[in-house]
């Protein structure tokens, strides 16, 4: 029950406003700061009082003591003294009785037995020359310091002087002072509040600039970003994040704008095949014989628009996964040579050479590893002319990482088709004259798989130099 309240008191402020949160926390360190202050300065204060009464004390007691060293049994000067403070004044600064050794009364203040009894001392002295001092309130309403002092009692006049010295001015003062102290301390957190707020106000300016910039953010203006400069150094961090996030953004809805845009092209030339094959077929009585062929022609388009539609159900499930995909420990050399001995039959038609080698251990899922190295080997394939050779090559790493090569010798690519042949529906000129029927998602698909594997892909290629495609995927985890 207790961790659930600080629980739900510890989400109240983490969701509460940053002007109240930092106002709050001004609001804490003033109160610290005076009642640190007011504690301070009151103890001082008591300390500068007892010290100076505890001196005016002593030196009673020093006073007294040289009369008992000089006229030992005679009362007579010290009598004097004492009557005449309790008799001329109407409240004596201080109350002195002396008891000898047996606890007889000697001599004291007229009044003192009313004022301060014997018994508010209770003195308990175990040696001579000892003091001890304590404040009290008397019967009179009035605080006093009172002290007893052991003198020697080998000498005749040795016994207890007790001494009361009136301190009811000085706590009086003090006490005002406590009161001046508690007002200055409500101004001061009446005045820290609104201060508190100002300043919290004034600090989350520049928040709220940002997010009227980030308010004005839109497609048309997505390329827009923020000075990090001009910010305050607190804020730049923020700011470059917030023109890193802009930018990725850009990215991704230029490429979604791209993709929406070639899968348009990539769907209306299928489409429009099926639809003028089909109206020609329709414009006039035809032979069995011909409506055959116009299906036949029908069935190619409706295969390629299934392979389309199969690659980007793929290719969004490798974005957004919606489970995860199983992985287990295999032979990738295993996955390799299946998908070799499917391309073989076909480059033996084309006069290409196909070869694989390596071995090693990989953990990832088994057929989404050969659909990729299938797709590179129908690629190279597929771009490569008569007499060239595809190899695939698997080997480990120093690290335990697993490395997939194919490499071809083919036509290859420019320079600028490499940056952008990951790219979904892309394809350079002279691919879309050898390869008609492709989709441009051949390679998408690759990148994604070996993401999903938290692998890296790297392609090397010039004109007619061939191609190198390199997979790599991370050492296997020790559980696995």
């Amino acid at each position: 029950m207790s961790w659930k309240s600080s629980s739900s008191s510890y989400d109240f402020f983490r969701k509460s406003s940053i002007t109240g949160r930092l106002t709050l926390l001004y609001i804490l360190s003033a109160v610290i700061a005076l009642v640190g202050g007011i504690v301070y300065i009151t103890w001082s204060m008591y300390q500068v009082m007892e010290q100076a009464d505890r001196d005016f004390i002593q030196g009673r007691l020093q006073t007294y003591r040289a009369l008992f060293s000089d006229s030992p049994g005679d009362l007579e000067i010290i009598r004097k003294d004492i009557e005449w403070e309790g008799t001329n004044v109407a409240t004596p600064e201080y109350y002195i009785r002396i008891e000898d050794s047996s606890g007889r009364l000697l001599v004291e203040t007229p009044g003192m037995s009313q004022v301060l009894p014997s018994s508010l001392f209770r003195c308990v002295l175990t040696h001579p020359r000892q003091v001890t001092t304590r404040y009290v309130h008397a019967a009179n309403g009035r605080e006093y310091l009172i002290s007893c002092d052991l003198e020697p009692t080998g000498r005749p006049s040795g016994g207890i002087i007790q001494i009361g010295l009136d301190a009811t001015a000085e706590i009086t003062a003090i006490r005002k002072k406590q009161v001046q102290l508690v007002i200055l301390f409500i101004t001061g957190i009446v005045a820290a509040t609104g201060v508190g707020v100002l300043v919290a106000r004034k600090a989350l300016t520049p928040l709220r600039d940002i997010t009227g910039v980030a308010e004005q953010i839109t497609v048309e203006r997505i390329n827009e970003r923020l000075d990090p400069l001009q910010w305050p150094v607190e804020l730049r961090r923020l700011a470059s994040a917030f023109n890193e996030m802009l930018g990725r953004l850009e990215e991704s809805f230029t490429k979604l704008s791209q993709s929406s845009s070639n899968l348009a092209h990539e769907l209306r030339t299928p489409i429009n095949n099926l639809l003028g094959v089909t109206e020609v077929a329709l414009t006039r009585d035809r032979a069995a014989e011909e409506y055959r062929r116009t299906l036949e022609s029908n069935v190619e388009e409706y295969h390629r628009l299934s392979r389309l539609i199969d690659d980007m159900l793929f290719l969004a499930r490798t974005d957004h996964p919606t489970q995860r995909v199983k992985f287990v420990l295999f032979d990738p050399a295993k996955e390799i040579e299946k998908v070799c001995a499917f391309y073989e039959p076909v480059a033996e038609d084309r006069g290409i050479a196909i070869s694989y080698s390596g071995s090693g251990l990989m953990y990832g899922a088994p057929q989404m590893l050969e659909r990729a190295v299938s797709n590179l080997v129908g690629n190279a394939l597929q771009y490569s002319p008569p007499g060239c050779t595809v190899e695939v090559r698997t080997l480990t790493t120093d690290d335990g990482s697993q490395e997939i090569e194919v490499r071809d010798s083919g036509h290859g690519m420019k320079p600028e088709e490499v940056h952008r042949v990951f790219d979904r529906f892309y394809r350079g000129d002279r691919h879309r004259t050898l390869h008609p029927d492709g989709s441009g998602l051949g390679l998408s698909i690759v990148k994604s798989i070996v993401e999903l594997h938290h692998g890296t892909i790297s392609v090397d290629s010039s004109p007619d130099h061939g191609t190198t495609i390199l997979l790599r995927f991370p050492p296997p985890p020790p559980n696995a």
